[in-house]
């Protein structure tokens, strides 16, 4: 019933949409310009979703520009260019954060807003900005590593970035103030500079030749892409050998980070999240004079053997409605192209309506699947705490299995209060509460905060976990 009602509720926009249109074909286009640095695939798919969701937008025309070569001069000028043409809103992603200072005021004093995406900036002068946390990435990849050595010597040879770049020098500093907690781990070299995955290879060969008797471990690159032409490289050189090899970006695709983890080739890989879509609904939000927020940190984890399959159906079947989606757009364009009477309006503008319908099923289908990723999240930081647990003598597991991602401080003591009192059908959010020291209304605030989830959700996945990996309590 409430379905129905809803999907009531959206055909009465959707006609008022559809009016609205009708009404409305002679006005102007909003133009949103984009100048997008880098040529990996990375790059790439956030160009795809950035045009996709411009597209779903009735009102916008992007205007995209690519910087494939990471060149500042280039970006400069298209920058300038876009802003002569006074277009209403630019999406930037710079090749470099020391540059660019007087495009962003030049941006800044013409009224046009700039939400940096991606890499970051040294200037001030943007309105927004939306990416990840690179610093989380290389921490993540660090900790993963230690998680898989368990204490064994390991040299590790780091495949880095171009230099310069806020992702480069973020995740170094991330990565290495992960791996300096454990002894056992040392880097021995660093290699390539560069995020071109021939490039890297061709430097890597030059780099191991010159070191004849540098024993390696593993590898931890600062994308999947480069990981692997370091990998050629050392098959090229050295033979296969024994190497563990860790990635960041966890892209879909053949080639993709994602492909790969499931292919053997990389140990693990870091995922680094587009979300062209969010970046246009920023937009829009600014746009439209809607409240937004400046700085918007997007959610990463680690996708190993143990996740691979999960997360690849997730992205393959989003993909799927993607293509989709694109293949309707491009549908549409074409008869906005062909035909300029009002029939022809009438006719696109309930392809349109029919859009709209998918869209709204699509947006249920992700909900789902974030649903699904905050279960999987704070199932991994439960297998974190059981493992540390179990090291400290406090638990006795039959099984050890690595986990991805490190659990709160706070977690760790709710989990701790749920696993005493696994046996406990009766136990409860207020009794966690009560035991951990807060009030229950603060405790389910903040573990919906922290994990999307309500207390119930957490202590009965908790005891599934429990159960599945036969953990025996000795507190």
């Amino acid at each position: 019933m409430h379905t129905k009602n809803f999907l009531c509720s959206l055909l009465s926009i959707a006609l008022l949409l559809f009016i609205t249109l009708l009404s409305g074909c002679g006005q102007r286009k909003i133009v949103i310009g984009a100048s997008i640095a880098g040529s990996g695939e990375w790059t790439k798919q956030l160009s795809k979703e950035i045009s996709l969701a411009c597209g779903m937008q009735p009102n916008v025309r992007l205007d995209m520009r690519r910087v494939p070569m990471d060149d500042p001069a280039l970006q400069q000028r298209q920058m300038d260019s876009l802003i002569n043409a006074h277009v209403d809103l630019i999406i930037f992603d710079p090749c470099t954060d020391q540059s660019f200072q007087d495009e962003l005021q030049r941006a800044k004093k013409a009224g046009i807003p700039v939400i940096v995406v991606d890499r970051k900036t040294s200037s001030k002068d943007y309105t927004a900005y939306i990416g990840r946390d690179d610093k989380e990435l290389g921490r993540l990849q660090g900790e993963y590593l230690a998680l898989r050595r368990k204490g064994m010597q390991t040299n590790i040879l780091v495949v880095d970035g171009l230099p310069g770049s806020s992702p480069s020098k973020e995740r170094t500093i991330g990565f290495n103030k992960a791996i300096a907690k454990y002894p056992n781990l040392h880097i021995v070299g660093t290699a390539a500079h560069s995020w071109i995955r021939d490039s890297v290879r061709i430097q890597g060969m030059k780099f191991l030749k010159q070191h004849p008797n540098l024993h390696i471990d593993c590898v931890a690159g600062q994308s999947d892409n480069i990981v692997m032409g370091m990998r050629e490289a050392i098959e090229q050189v050295r033979g296969r050998g024994d190497i563990c090899y860790f990635g960041i970006d966890g892209l879909s695709g053949k080639n993709g980070g994602l492909n790969l983890v499931r292919r053997g080739l990389l140990e693990a890989t870091v995922i680094n999240p587009t979300r062209g879509y969010l970046v246009v609904d920023l937009a829009m939000k600014i746009l439209n004079g809607q409240p937004f927020q400046r700085i918007n940190l997007l959610q990463t984890t680690v996708v190993n053997k143990f996740n691979i399959d999960v997360v690849m159906t997730q992205n393959e079947m989003i993909e799927e409605q993607e293509e989709a989606i694109q293949s309707q757009n491009s549908m549409i364009t074409q008869f906005y192209r062909q035909f300029h009477h009002v029939h022809v309006y009438i006719v696109l503008n309930l392809i349109i309506l029919l859009l709209i319908l998918s869209s709204f099923f699509l947006i249920r289908y992700i909900s789902a699947l974030n649903r699904r990723n905050s279960v999987e999240k704070v199932r991994l930081r439960l297998e974190n705490y059981l493992m540390l647990q179990a090291k400290r003598g406090h638990i006795d597991m039959s099984e050890n299995n690595i986990c991805s991602d490190a659990e709160s401080n706070f977690m760790g003591r709710l989990f701790d209060s749920i696993l005493k009192h696994a046996n406990d059908s009766t136990f409860n959010a207020e009794m966690a509460a009560q035991e951990i020291g807060i009030s229950t209304q603060k405790l389910v605030t903040i573990i919906k905060k922290i994990t999307n989830l309500s207390v119930v959700q957490i202590i009965d996945l908790t005891r599934k976990t429990i159960q599945q990996k036969n953990v025996n309590a000795i507190f």
